[in-house]
């Protein structure tokens, strides 16, 4: 069995593995770097993984990443590990459940019985800052978000800082998985 070794970490949910492979965690979703307990997440995977992992890749997403339960060098699941941890959440888990029922029973067990991380005790982060879009910068907004975020050549998810709604276009791709919410 050969080991793999994060290269680049994204977040605590996906990472570009030594195989050259980026990989996107299956049936559990952790907060962005930039939300509550995104660092805290990014770190439990990273610590987790450290060792070295396999991977059971068993589909892709819309962005062509290896959807995966992902095991420790001792077999144990990263999966089922941050859902138990409760630095994962639930959001993908009814929606994909088919694609690994497995994973999906084994999941359901690790959610029921999920810890509350330090970090999920502090204030809640909101999620859309109460301004109007015009407001927030004399006017200069670019087109598509709420709250307003300046014209820029790009800008990415760590130069906002919170998630955005997406009310049209996303000129700068910040809405990732298709839900409506940039840097989520």
């Amino acid at each position: 069995m050969v080991l793999l070794f994060i290269t680049d970490q994204k977040d605590g949910d996906s990472f570009v593995a030594s195989d050259g492979n980026e990989y996107r965690l299956g049936l559990v979703n952790t907060p962005e770097a930039s939300e509550q307990c995104g660092a805290a997440a990014a770190h439990f995977t990273r610590n987790f993984l450290a060792a070295g992992f396999t991977v059971d890749a068993y589909s892709r997403d819309s962005y062509d990443r290896r959807v995966a339960e992902v095991f420790d060098k001792t077999g144990e699941s990263l999966n089922v590990a941050l859902a138990r941890s409760g630095y994962g959440n639930d959001r993908y888990l009814n929606q994909f459940r088919h694609e690994n029922p497995d994973l999906a029973r084994r999941l359901d067990a690790a959610f029921a019985s999920a810890d509350t991380p330090s970090c999920s005790k502090a204030a809640p982060v909101p999620l859309v800052q109460q301004r109007k879009p015009a407001e927030q910068s004399g006017g200069n907004c670019m087109p598509g978000y709420d709250p307003c975020l300046p014209v820029l050549g790009d800008m990415n998810c760590p130069d906002i800082g919170h998630p955005v709604q997406v009310t049209g276009s996303d000129p700068y791709g910040l809405d990732r998985d298709g839900d409506g919410v940039g840097c989520d």
